[in-house]
């Protein structure tokens, strides 16, 4: 849209001494005003005008397409502001336009102070709607981008860390990590004390900032899951990169099964040990599931090749009692011999 004074708007009125008094009021006050005297007309004239940012909708329009319809109608194909414009105040017909997006309801003859402000208001409720809309494009777009492959997370560990050295990047890097990392994320010194997370991290495991800040490593796993932890972790050490499944410890007694990627980071004289977890208990949960439904599905599959087994012996069994009588065989299907 451009400055307030170059602002277009559709007028859509079919009385003429109505829409010319309409008219002369908007103009009046900067505004470029084209008019439509009926809904076809006004859908018409939006398809023809481009850069309309404003369509002030009568209601009732005669005999064609009503006002609703023809906001409807308009809206499917094109975004932009609108409002209606009735001297109808009937609940009933209020509630005919509460399922169009609109930005106002001007009763007509309300006073040309009150529609020039509703029109105001129209044009900011829409901006405003833009900019909302931007960010939740922005928002939609930075999540997709989140879900990307897990190495190209960890090389941009990697990068931030490169600008930590000139910016005090320690800071930029766990604010920027805090933002994007879509699973929860943990740095740990040499000593395996835990140092920086992310909110995931403490809705994840239920445990409070202050007392994360308290934690250790060897806090959240037992037996095995310790074992293959503390391994894994010495990989991290030795070749920069580890992953391990393992049962984590949640505040209250219970654990979930997660999935975490770990990278060493150096940064200056210090070493740390960081990454992102993920939680898969309820997709290992599913996984198992599926596999004893497999096996379930297997078994009965067996039991139901034995059964149909023992049965053809059985037939050849009567055949053969009938032979030794001299009578003829009762399951032509089972004569032929048994395999080998």
């Amino acid at each position: 849209m451009s400055t307030e004074q170059q602002k277009k708007i559709l007028l859509v009125e079919d009385e003429a001494l109505i829409a010319m008094a309409q008219k002369m009021t908007l103009e009046k006050h900067g505004y470029a005003v084209l008019t439509a005297s009926s809904g076809e007309k006004a859908v018409a004239v939006v398809e023809a005008t481009p850069d309309i940012d404003l369509v002030l909708m009568d209601i009732n329009l005669g005999s064609g397409i009503d006002g609703t319809e023809a906001a409807a109608r308009i809206l499917e194909k094109h975004d932009l502001a609108l409002a209606f414009l009735s001297s109808h105040t009937e609940r009933e017909v209020v509630e005919k336009t509460e399922g169009i997006t609109s930005y106002g309801y001007i009763v007509k003859n309300s006073g040309e102070m009150v529609l020039i402000a509703s029109i105001h208001m129209a044009f900011k409720l829409y901006d405003a709607q833009q900019r909302i809309q931007a960010q939740r494009m922005d928002i939609e777009a930075a999540y997709e981008e989140m879900q990307v492959a897990n190495e190209e997370l960890l090389q941009s560990q990697q990068d931030l860390l490169q600008h930590e050295r000139a910016l005090q990047t320690e800071q930029i890097f766990t604010e920027a990590l805090l933002e994007s990392i879509p699973g929860y994320l943990y740095v740990y010194d040499e000593q395996g004390n835990l140092i920086r997370w992310n909110k995931k991290h403490e809705t994840m495991t239920g445990y409070s900032a202050e007392e994360l800040a308290h934690m250790n490593m060897s806090d959240w796993f037992d037996g095995e899951d310790a074992v293959r932890v503390a391994e894994a972790v010495a990989e991290v050490f030795r070749t920069g990169y580890g992953e391990v499944e393992a049962n984590l410890r949640v505040k209250g007694g219970g654990t979930i099964l997660i999935h975490s990627n770990g990278v060493r980071l150096s940064i200056g004289e210090k070493t740390y040990f960081t990454g992102v977890g993920v939680d898969i208990t309820e997709r290992k949960r599913n996984e198992a599931k599926i596999q004893e439904q497999l096996d379930e599905l297997r078994r009965w599959y067996a039991a139901t090749l034995d059964r149909e087994d023992r049965i053809l012996d059985l037939k050849r069994e009567v055949n053969s009692l009938l032979a030794k009588t001299g009578k003829s065989p009762r399951y032509p299907s089972a004569l032929e011999e048994p395999h080998g």
